[in-house]
C-alpha cells in the first residue's frame, strides 16, 4: 500500500499533488493504531485472567515469589525477549540476588529462561498455567 501511495504520488498525472500520499499514510497509521489497541485489550484481558490464576498457585505462596511472578507474566504478555534480573529487582525494589533466590524457589514449570543473551531473561511460562486452572 505505501509503495503504491508513492508510485501515485510520483505519476505524471497526479503532478505531485501530496493529498493523496497523505491521506493514504493516514489510513496505514490509523489502521495500525487500531490493530494495537486490540492486541493490548486482548492482552490486558490475558493478563487479568492469569493473574487470578496465580493468586490461586498453591505452588507459589510466598508474596514475593508471587509478585515475582506477576512481574514475569507482564514480561511473557509484553516483551519478546523476557525481564532481566536487574529489571525485576527494579520493579520490585529488591535487589539481583534476593530476585535469583526467589526465582528458584519458584517451580521450574512455570519460568522461562532464555540463556541466550548475556544477562539472561525470564519471562512466566504460559503454558504451564492452564494446567493450573483444573486444579
Amino acid at each position: 500500500m505505501y509503495y503504491k501511495l508513492f508510485e501515485e504520488t510520483n505519476s505524471y498525472g497526479n503532478r505531485g499533488d501530496l493529498t493523496p500520499f497523505i491521506t493514504g499514510f493516514l489510513w496505514i497509521i490509523e489502521k495500525s493504531i487500531v490493530r494495537v489497541k486490540e492486541d493490548l485489550k486482548e492482552k490486558e484481558r490475558l493478563l487479568e485472567e492469569y493473574s487470578r490464576l496465580l493468586e490461586r498457585l498453591e505452588a507459589v505462596d510466598n508474596r514475593t515469589d508471587k509478585s515475582i511472578c506477576y512481574v514475569l507474566l507482564q514480561a511473557a504478555l509484553f516483551s519478546e525477549d523476557g525481564a532481566t534480573l536487574a529489571e525485576i529487582a527494579g520493579t520490585l525494589r529488591k535487589n539481583e540476588r534476593t530476585i535469583k533466590t526467589h526465582i528458584n524457589n519458584i517451580p521450574s514449570e512455570y519460568v522461562c529462561v532464555d540463556k541466550s543473551h548475556r544477562a539472561h531473561r525470564f519471562k512466566l511460562n504460559l503454558e504451564s498455567l492452564p494446567l493450573i486452572a483444573s486444579i
